[in-house]
């Protein structure tokens, strides 16, 4: 029986024109894990490779760092895993950085928290090199409204009416550390692309599918007026008929970072 050797590994990469992270069994178009499956077979010359990844990013969302466990019969250093999956990957994906790890290392349940950013801006008109990369919500917002309603996403709540149907779970409970909203201004030659943006940041125990993008859609309702805080507040009582904001578009969300025991 071949031997395999598990290895832990970070990676950043533009979601743009990709079907999320995870192959898909449709074969409906390129996903990151995919094309990086590719790449591990023609470095091992082999068939015999496994991947998972911590986090199922949808189609069009990127992630500064995503990590993924690479079950493969080779046995390889570090740094030179890296070297040759990034000789092989395009330039929407990089590896940022490999180690190898005990077998048994799952990248979703052994991680201590992860870190979603979702990038927006209502100046009406971004500039075609930015679109891909930050959303335009275009209405005049309340953002210390929207600042407030942030800290009432903290805790250990029920997030049933924060989720869209496609992977079932048993419980629909998470823990929020940390969440706010930021503004953020541009100079240079960065101005051009946007003037200035906010960082809605998350940060939490685990998260439902499209979750993140839910809370945003939210809080934009909230800076609209559409709902009241009050409504916010009592969104993890009761699963409700409707949800309070729509999902927000894929380009602005991140997944930023994980975090795991031993620092990766």
């Amino acid at each position: 029986m071949t031997q395999l050797y598990t290895y832990k590994i970070k990676v950043s990469y533009r979601g743009t024109g990709y079907f999320g992270w995870q192959v898909q069994s449709s074969q409906e178009g390129k996903t990151i894990q995919g094309e990086i499956n590719k790449a591990l077979k023609i470095i091992t010359k082999s068939e015999q490779i496994k991947t998972l990844g911590a986090g199922r990013t949808d189609a069009g969302v990127h992630a500064l760092g995503q990590v993924f466990r690479a079950e493969i019969p080779l046995n390889i250093q570090d740094d030179a895993l890296v070297r040759a999956l990034n000789s092989l990957l395009c330039e929407d994906i990089r590896i940022l950085k490999a180690r190898r790890c005990y077998e048994k290392f799952n990248p979703i349940s052994d991680s201590l928290w992860k870190e979603y950013v979702y990038l927006f801006t209502n100046c009406r008109e971004v500039s075609p090199f930015g679109y891909q990369y930050v959303t335009d919500y275009g209405f005049p917002l309340e953002f210390e409204l929207m600042q407030d309603a942030c800290k009432l996403f903290q805790g250990k709540k029920d997030f049933c009416n924060y989720q869209c149907t496609g992977t079932e779970v048993p419980d629909t409970t998470r823990e929020i550390f940390e969440c706010d909203l930021t503004e953020q201004k541009c100079q240079g030659h960065f101005e051009i692309i946007t003037p200035d943006y906010y960082i809605f940041r998350v940060r939490g125990g685990g998260f439902l599918k499209q979750m993140v993008r839910l809370m945003v859609g939210t809080l934009w309702n909230i800076g609209r007026k559409k709902i009241t805080v009050d409504a916010l507040q009592n969104s993890f009582d009761k699963k409700l008929p409707h949800k309070l904001g729509a999902v927000a578009p894929p380009q602005g969300l991140y997944l930023r970072k994980i975090r795991y025991s031993d620092g990766f």
